[in-house]
């Protein structure tokens, strides 16, 4: 009878922290496909382009192992459906991920949807198969390396970051209990792959097999299933060029929320985290968050241009309203996909002068240096 071969501690150690970063990042992913979900987003998608089972997608010359492919399910007119192919990474994104991000989309849009030489019957089919207008995003929980985030800007790849989201703090407190009820000398090769393969919810979580958690996994389950539940999400564009993704909880007053000047106001919080509160009592409804040191060399470098612009204003006595800052267009408009019932509505909100004046007076007390006592 062959011996059983004795784990050491060193890779039992090993095991474990292998296990838990797989985990951590499955369950970021299942977390950002509810929030989608709540974003009316869809998973069926039908494409050619995908493989039989539905887990890769063709491009010029071999396949993708894409993480997630999704569907807008509002339809614009005279644009083709958008098709959502996106990856979540739990740790920080640096410029190598990026590169490989922006080399796999660059082939699949490049696939050929008609193919012009083929047999008659063959091509002309293909008219009546859908086609899409790719739009790729990375989400990260973490943080983008700087390098990574202009690659991805420069090359029109969305990119959102959980960084300094306080909703996203309380999941990862939560979570990080469901970490310690994993037996994680028990996960065998097949268990994550059959783990990784079957679970796209919380409430999928709750069939793993009895022989890999610890006891009291269910009731923590449940608290992360009903705090996710609570959460609303919106996908919002903000001054029509920034992708962002507004969390609030158990919002119900959904058009109220963002009527700026009437029922709420917009505030910069911090590092870049900007609050929708209530215009009477000052709540906080709802959070967004724009990528922070991007937007601090952004910023930078528009107190240069206005500088710059004051002083040929002085040197060459032209008209003050000749001048334009290069803030005036920021935080102007916000655009957002909020759903109620059955009915979906585009919504476009001009933001108050209020708003937008306080949080340019709190970035301007931010840029000043500070005074050494």
């Amino acid at each position: 009878m062959p011996r059983t071969k004795k784990i050491t501690t060193k890779e039992r150690g090993k095991r474990k922290s292998t296990c838990e970063s797989l985990l951590k990042g499955k369950l970021f992913e299942i977390i950002i496909i509810q929030l989608l979900e709540k974003s009316w987003f869809s998973q069926n998608v039908y494409s050619t382009q995908l493989t039989q089972n539905r887990k890769k997608l063709h491009w010029s010359w071999a396949t993708y192992d894409h993480d997630y492919c999704w569907a807008l399910s509002i339809w614009i007119p005279f644009l083709n459906p958008i098709m959502l192919v996106w990856e979540a990474k739990f740790h920080k994104v640096a410029l190598k991920t990026a590169r490989e991000f922006l080399g796999a989309y660059t082939d699949l849009s490049q696939y050929t949807k008609i193919n012009t030489k083929a047999w008659w019957a063959s091509r002309y089919n293909k008219l009546y198969e859908p086609r899409y207008n790719y739009s790729p995003v990375m989400f990260s929980y973490k943080w983008f390396l700087d390098s990574a985030k202009w690659l991805l800007y420069t090359h029109g790849i969305n990119f959102i970051s959980y960084n300094e989201s306080k909703i996203f703090k309380d999941l990862e407190d939560k979570y990080s209990e469901i970490l310690k009820l994993f037996k994680y000398e028990n996960f065998k090769p097949w268990d994550m792959k059959k783990f990784f393969d079957k679970a796209n919810s919380v409430n999928d979580l709750s069939s793993i097999d009895t022989r890999l958690v610890k006891q009291g996994y269910s009731e923590k389950l449940a608290e992360i299933s009903d705090y996710i539940t609570n959460i609303r999400s919106y996908i919002g564009v903000l001054d029509n060029r920034f992708t962002v993704n507004i969390l609030t909880l158990r919002n119900k007053e959904e058009k109220r929320l963002f009527e700026f000047g009437k029922h709420s106001s917009l505030y910069y919080a911090w590092k870049w985290r900007f609050e929708i509160r209530t215009k009477k009592w000052k709540t906080v409804k709802a959070e967004f968050y724009l990528p922070e040191s991007f937007f601090e060399k952004y910023y930078k470098n528009v107190v240069n241009v206005r500088k710059k612009s004051e002083e040929k204003i002085t040197q060459w006595r032209l008209k003050r309203s000749d001048y334009i800052d290069p803030l005036s267009h920021f935080c102007k408009s916000l655009s957002v996909v909020i759903t109620h019932w059955e009915l979906v509505d585009v919504i476009w909100r001009q933001i108050d002068q209020e708003s937008r004046d306080r949080i340019i007076d709190t970035l301007e007390e931010d840029d000043e240096p500070e005074n050494d006592e």
